[in-house]
């Protein structure tokens, strides 16, 4: 697709006015479609990334998912949107695909920033860690649960000075859901999600709340930014490092030995295996390690060497 036309009354109308927005360059490719980079043919500097997704061959359930993903996304957007959540523009029909315009985040994800710089000093994983949980109170406000929590779906938008971090951002609703239906909670029952950030919840048989699991899965990423690893490949106890972590068992190889107590004690109360003991979005805004000014605190050690050793494991699964 060269470009992508103006009008968006009908699929008919968009074929025949002048596109308002040029490819640039391809970004990314899943299992269904690719993103790309465009921008308007009117103002260069005004990009937006392209979701293409093929519907050729598929199942009528398919299509209805993607609509449900735009639903969730744009009705998040069209309430006035969060600075830490993708803006949903709009969607358009083709003959055998859907595309989604979406802001783009010229900064990449955050798995890629870890990989590249390795793990964060405190007061930049307490930054991100901020950014990312007034997204998720933001979207949980809303009666919407994420459900794919992961290092790829936080996007960054590239600060214009040093003096400033980057805005992190919230991506990629495709396994979001409604979790209230007329004031009552619904218990959740899929099993999605990717294995090392979901939690131990996910995987009964039984169902769970939503909100927890976004909450784990933020621990996860936390964790992640400190150790600049994923502490376990599924929060299941046939994984001996997750078991390691429940029963607080000491190996050398923890990834967790070397982050501060202050840290520790918070990753305690989010990576909790009750969920009735699980801390809340409120309670970890309150907390210590959250609220503690690392901001003013001048950093004079350098990162550890486990970040040279300890890689990041990508997870492709959405």
């Amino acid at each position: 697709m060269a470009g992508i036309a103006q009008s968006t009354t009908s699929p008919a109308s968009a074929t025949t006015e002048k596109p308002i927005y040029n490819v640039v360059r391809f970004l990314s490719e899943g299992t269904y479609g690719q993103v790309s980079l465009y921008e308007s043919s009117k103002n260069p500097d005004v990009k937006i990334a392209v979701k293409q997704i093929s519907t050729a061959g598929q199942s009528e359930r398919f299509v209805e998912h993607i609509k449900t993903e735009f639903a969730i996304h744009k009705g998040l957007s069209k309430i006035g949107g969060h600075r830490n959540v993708i803006s949903m523009m709009e969607m358009r029909k083709g003959s055998d695909c859907y595309t989604l315009l979406k802001e783009y985040a010229d900064g990449g994800d955050l798995f890629k920033k870890l990989e590249t710089e390795g793990e964060q000093y405190s007061e930049n994983a307490q930054c991100f860690f901020k950014q990312l949980i007034s997204g998720l109170k933001f979207i949980h406000e809303h009666e919407i649960v994420h459900r794919d929590i992961k290092l790829e779906n936080l996007l960054l938008m590239k600060s214009k000075s040093n003096l400033v971090p980057d805005t992190l951002k919230i991506a990629d609703f495709g396994l979001a859901t409604e979790y209230m239906v007329d004031g009552e909670e619904l218990m959740l029952v899929d099993n999605c999600g990717s294995p090392p950030y979901a939690a131990p919840e996910v995987y009964s048989k039984q169902g769970h709340r939503g909100p927890p699991t976004d909450v784990w899965s933020s621990g996860v990423i936390l964790m992640a930014m400190l150790t600049a690893g994923l502490p376990w490949d599924c929060a299941h106890r046939k994984d001996v490092d997750y078991a390691a972590w429940i029963d607080k068992k000491f190996r050398t190889d923890n990834l967790w030995n070397d982050i501060s107590d202050r840290a520790l004690a918070l990753l305690r109360k989010i990576l909790c295996v009750n969920v009735s003991e699980r801390v809340s979005i409120e309670q970890i805004e309150a907390d210590p390690w959250f609220t503690f000014d690392y901001a003013k605190r001048i950093a004079s050690q350098k990162p550890s060497a486990r970040s040279c050793y300890i890689p990041v494991k990508r997870t492709m699964s959405s």
